[in-house]
C-alpha cells in the first residue's frame, strides 16, 4: 500500500501543469458544489432540529380560497358557539384526545422596546409555559421548565443581549416593552438548523401584553404517531362556526412543522419565514450540472496523463500487475487529487461565501453535521467515479495496444470526445438559461403593472399611536392628542407642493394581505371569488390607477360602493356599471330576532368606477380580477403612511416627515421604505435564479475551458512532428490553424446542436403557467454560441499559434 502511494505521488508530480489543470478545475467545481449544497440542506432541513420535528403540527385554515393562515385553536364561550363538524357537532380544537400536549405563541416582528431610553426593533415570541415542552430551541441560560411562568421575565438572544448591553452581563437587566418592565432572566442560543420563526426575544404570555393585531397567536400540537394526525385531519376538515341560521364555512387542515417553510399557499403575515420550493429546485439542478461538469474535466484531463502513462501502464500489464493492483493505484491517484481539490475548495467557498451570500442573497450557514457528511462523501465517492473509468480502458486492453498508443495521432479516444461535448452541452444550456433568465427578469421587471412604484415612500407609525402600548388611564390623553397630531399632519401634507398624493394604509403590494381578503361576488346568476383590496379614497392618486370608466371614490364614498378591474368586471360579465348591482358577503347585514342573531344577509354594492387590470404582487402569480373597496378614512394614525412625491423631491419630504415626527409626535422613531424597494423584494427569487443561473455559467465555461486548454496542449504536444512535416511541404499558417482547431469547432458544434433543444424544452417546461412569457428568442441561443465559443477557441488559440509559427526544425525535436 505504501509503494503504491508513493507511486501515485511521483505520477502526479511528473505532469505537474496538468496536476494543476485538474486539481484547480475539480476544486472550484466543489467549492461551488459544496456552497449550494449548504444552502440547499439548509432550506430543505428547516425546524428539522426540533427533537420532536415530525410530531408538532400547526393547524391551518382558508377562507373562499385565501391564502391560508395558522391557527390558534379556542374553545367555545357563553357568547362564541365554536366549531362545529358536518353533522354540526361541536368540536374541541384544545382538547383532542389525539393530542398530548398543546402551546401558542405570537410572533411579532419590528416592535419597539426601549432599554436605557434607546429605541431597539426587535422580533418578539410571547408564548405560554409549555413553548420549551414542544420547541427544541436552546436555552443557554436558565430552566427551561420554569423561566416562562414568571410574566415579567425575558429571555433574549445571546447576539441580541450583546447589542442591547455589549460585554455586561444582562441577567437581571430591566427592558421596556409596550410600556411594561421586564426583567432579562435567561439567554437563548443559535438552534442548530434555520427556523421558520426567527426571534430577538421570548416572554410569556402570562404578562398579557398586547403585541399586536396584526400578527395573530398561532397553536402548536404534539401528536405521537401518523395515525393520529390522520385522524385529527378528518376530524377538523370540514369544520364551520354557526352564527344564527348562518354557517361559515372553512378549510382546515394540519400540518408538520418541519414542512411550513415550503408551504407556498400560508400568508407570511404572522411573521413567518417562507421558502421558495421552486427556487431549491432549480439551485438542485445547478449544483447537479456542476458536479458533473467538475467530473467530467477531471477525466478527460486524467484521460490524457493516463494515456501519457501508456508505456509504464502497458509495461505492467505485461509483467502481470492484476487487475485489483492497477485499480488501487488508479483509486489512490484519484484520492490524492480529490482530496487535495476538496481541501482546496472548501478553502475558496469559506473564502467566497460572505460575498456569495450577499451576491446570491442566500443565507448560506454551516450544519457541521451535513458539512462534515457531504466532505467525508466527496472524499469516498469522487475518487471511485473518477478511478473507474481510466481503470476500465486498460483493464480491457492489450498491454501492446497501451504501448502503442504512446505518442501517436490515434489516441484521440472517442470518450474524451463524449465527456468534451457533454462537458460543454452543460455548459451551453447553463448559459443559454442564464440569458434567457435575465431577460424574462427584465420583461417582468419593466412590464407595466398598471400602478405607480416610483417616487412613492412608506413609512411606519410612532409606537405612541399603538395604545396597546398606554396604561388605562393614558388612553384618553394619547386619543386627543392623536387627533391633534391628525389635523396638524395633514396641513402639513395637504399643503406642501412636493406631494402628489398621501394615505394611511398598507401598500397596493401588501405581501402579508393585511388589506386584502378573497370574497365570492354576484351579478345575476354568475358568482365568482374576487380579490378584495381595502382603500382609501385617496389610495387610487397614490398609486395611480388609471380610471377606465365611472369615477374614483370620494371621501363620502365609505360603505356599499366598489371599483372593479377590468378583469373582474368581464368575470363577472357586467355590461353597464351605471345600472349593476352586485352582491357579495364583502359586508354582512345582521337579521336579530328576539334580541338573537338569526341569520346574516348579503349586501348590494353599486359600482362607482372600472380601472384598468395591475398586478398587486409577483405579475407572473397575482390574480387581476380584484375589487377595490373603501372603509378606511383619509387618515388612520395606526397604519402606515403612505406618499406619492413630485420628481426629484424626496429629500423634501423625507426631511418634511422628520420634522413632524421630532416637533408634532416628540419622537426620532422614523423608519421607511420605498415601494421600488418593496418590488426589489417581491422579484428577488426570479433576481436570485437569474444571478445564480449566470455565476454557474461563468464558473462552469471556465472549468471547461480549463479541460479544453489541457486536452489542446496534449494534442498540440502529440502533433508537433506533423505540423513540422507540413510546413515543410508548404502548409501555411492558416493551413495549420484551421487543422489544429477543427476538431474543436466540430466538438463546439456539436455541443450546441445538443444543447439548443434541450435548453429550449427546459424554459417552455419552466414557463408553463406563467402569466407574463419572454420570447424564447433566437438570439439568445447565437449569443450562448458565440461567447462558448469565443472563451474556449480563445483559451487553445495562443497554443495553436505557437504550434503553427513554430520553426520545423525546432518542432522535429520537441515532440
Amino acid at each position: 500500500m505504501k509503494k503504491l502511494f508513493y507511486q501515485a505521488w511521483v505520477s502526479i508530480k511528473s505532469y505537474k501543469l496538468y496536476s494543476i489543470i485538474n486539481i484547480i478545475g475539480l476544486a472550484i467545481s466543489l467549492a461551488f458544489v459544496m456552497m449550494l449544497s449548504m444552502y440547499i440542506n439548509q432550506e430543505s432541513t428547516v425546524d428539522k432540529f426540533h427533537p420532536n420535528a415530525d410530531k408538532i403540527y400547526a393547524v391551518y385554515v382558508s377562507y373562499n380560497g385565501d391564502k391560508a393562515m395558522l391557527f390558534e385553536p379556542r374553545a367555545r364561550t357563553s357568547y362564541w358557539s365554536g366549531y362545529h363538524n358536518e353533522n354540526n357537532e361541536y368540536v374541541d380544537l384544545t382538547n383532542l384526545p389525539e393530542v398530548s400536549m398543546m402551546t401558542k405563541m405570537q410572533c411579532v416582528q419590528d416592535e419597539i422596546l426601549i432599554n436605557e431610553n434607546i429605541k431597539y426593533n426587535a422580533s418578539i415570541i410571547n408564548c405560554d409555559t409549555l413553548f420549551y415542552k414542544v420547541f427544541g430551541y436552546p436555552l443557554l441560560v436558565g430552566d427551561k421548565n420554569t423561566i416562562l411562568n414568571d410574566p415579567s421575565s425575558a429571555i433574549l438572544k445571546k447576539d441580541y443581549a450583546k447589542k442591547l448591553f455589549g460585554k455586561k452581563n444582562p441577567i437581571g437587566e430591566k427592558i421596556n416593552i409596550k410600556g411594561k418592565l421586564f426583567t432579562v432572566a435567561g439567554i437563548a442560543g443559535e438552534p442548530k438548523g434555520k427556523s421558520s420563526f426567527e426571534y430577538d426575544i421570548i416572554i410569556s404570555t402570562l404578562n398579557r401584553i398586547d403585541l399586536s393585531y396584526k400578527e395573530s397567536p398561532i397553536g402548536f400540537y404534539i401528536i405521537e404517531t401518523p395515525a393520529k394526525a390522520k385522524i385529527v385531519q378528518e376530524k377538523i376538515k370540514n369544520l364551520h362556526v354557526n352564527v344564527g341560521d348562518a354557517k361559515f364555512q372553512s378549510s382546515w387542515n394540519i400540518i408538520q412543522i418541519n414542512k411550513l417553510y415550503a408551504k407556498d399557499n400560508i400568508s407570511k403575515e404572522q411573521a413567518i419565514n417562507k421558502g421558495n420550493s421552486e427556487n431549491v429546485n432549480i439551485l438542485i439542478l445547478v449544483t447537479i450540472i456542476l458536479l458533473i461538469i467538475g467530473i467530467f474535466n477531471y477525466v478527460n484531463i486524467q484521460s490524457v496523463i493516463t494515456l501519457k502513462r501508456g508505456k509504464e501502464l502497458g509495461v505492467k500489464k505485461v509483467f502481470g500487475a492484476s487487475n485489483s493492483r492497477m485499480f488501487g493505484q488508479f483509486l489512490i491517484e484519484s484520492s490524492i487529487y480529490v482530496s487535495i481539490s476538496t481541501i482546496l475548495g472548501f478553502f475558496i467557498a469559506e473564502l467566497i461565501r460572505p460575498s456569495a451570500s450577499i451576491l446570491f442573497e442566500m443565507d448560506i450557514r454551516h450544519i457541521w453535521s451535513f458539512d462534515t457528511t457531504m466532505l467525508i462523501s466527496i472524499l469516498i465517492i469522487v475518487p471511485v467515479i473518477t478511478a473507474l473509468i481510466p481503470y476500465l480502458k486498460y483493464r480491457y486492453s492489450m498491454p501492446i495496444d497501451t504501448i502503442k498508443q504512446v505518442g501517436s495521432l490515434k489516441n484521440r479516444s472517442l470518450i474524451r470526445n463524449i465527456f468534451t461535448v457533454a462537458q460543454y452541452v452543460m455548459t451551453n444550456i447553463l448559459i443559454v438559461v442564464s440569458i434567457f433568465f435575465i431577460k424574462q427578469l427584465h420583461v417582468m421587471v419593466n412590464t407595466d403593472k398598471g400602478f405607480e412604484s416610483k417616487n412613492i415612500i412608506i413609512s411606519n407609525p410612532p409606537s405612541k399611536y399603538d395604545l396597546s402600548s398606554h396604561i388605562d388611564e393614558e388612553i384618553d390623553a394619547t386619543v386627543e392628542k392623536i387627533n391633534k397630531d391628525m389635523q396638524y399632519m395633514e396641513q402639513i401634507l395637504d399643503g406642501s407642493p412636493a406631494i402628489i398624493a398621501w394615505t394611511n394604509g398598507n401598500p397596493i403590494t401588501d405581501k402579508g394581505r393585511k388589506n386584502r381578503s378573497i370574497k365570492e361576488f354576484s351579478y345575476l346568476d354568475n358568482t365568482q371569488k374576487l380579490d378584495v383590496i381595502k382603500v382609501s379614497p385617496s389610495y387610487i392618486d397614490v398609486f395611480g390607477l388609471k380610471l377606465v370608466e365611472g369615477k374614483f371614490f370620494s371621501k363620502t364614498d365609505l360603505s356599499n360602493k366598489i371599483i372593479l378591474t377590468e378583469s373582474a368586471k368581464k368575470l363577472l360579465g357586467i355590461d353597464d356599471i351605471t345600472t349593476a348591482k352586485v352582491s357579495s358577503d364583502l359586508v354582512n347585514k345582521l337579521i336579530i330576532i328576539d334580541g338573537k342573531v338569526a341569520t346574516f344577509e348579503k349586501c348590494y354594492f353599486e359600482i362607482t368606477g372600472v380601472v384598468k387590470d395591475f398586478a398587486p404582487g409577483h405579475i407572473n402569480s397575482e390574480n387581476k380580477s380584484i375589487v377595490l373597496y373603501t372603509t378606511l378614512p383619509p387618515c388612520n394614525m395606526a397604519d402606515p403612511l403612505i406618499i406619492r412625491y413630485q420628481p426629484g423631491k424626496e429629500k423634501e419630504v423625507l426631511s418634511m416627515l422628520k420634522k413632524i415626527y421630532s416637533e408634532s409626535f416628540g419622537t426620532d422613531e422614523f423608519e421607511y421604505t420605498t415601494m421600488e424597494n418593496i418590488m426589489d423584494e417581491i422579484y428577488k427569487y426570479d433576481r436570485t435564479t437569474s444571478i445564480t443561473y449566470g455565476i454557474c455559467a461563468l464558473i462552469a465555461i471556465f472549468i471547461s475551458s480549463l479541460g479544453l486548454f489541457g486536452l489542446s496542449l496534449f494534442d498540440i504536444q502529440q502533433s508537433y512532428r506533423e505540423i513540422a512535416i507540413r510546413k515543410i511541404n508548404g502548409a501555411t499558417y492558416k493551413n495549420i490553424m484551421k487543422m489544429l482547431s477543427a476538431r474543436y469547432y466540430k466538438l463546439l458544434l456539436i455541443s450546441f446542436v445538443i444543447a439548443c433543444p434541450i435548453s429550449w424544452l427546459g424554459i417552455t417546461k419552466y414557463l408553463e403557467g406563467s402569466m407574463l412569457k419572454a420570447p424564447i428568442s433566437w438570439w439568445i441561443f447565437a449569443l450562448a454560441a458565440l461567447i462558448t465559443a469565443a472563451i474556449s477557441l480563445g483559451t487553445i488559440w495562443w497554443q495553436t499559434n505557437k504550434a503553427a509559427n513554430e520553426n520545423p526544425a525546432v518542432a522535429m525535436k520537441k515532440e
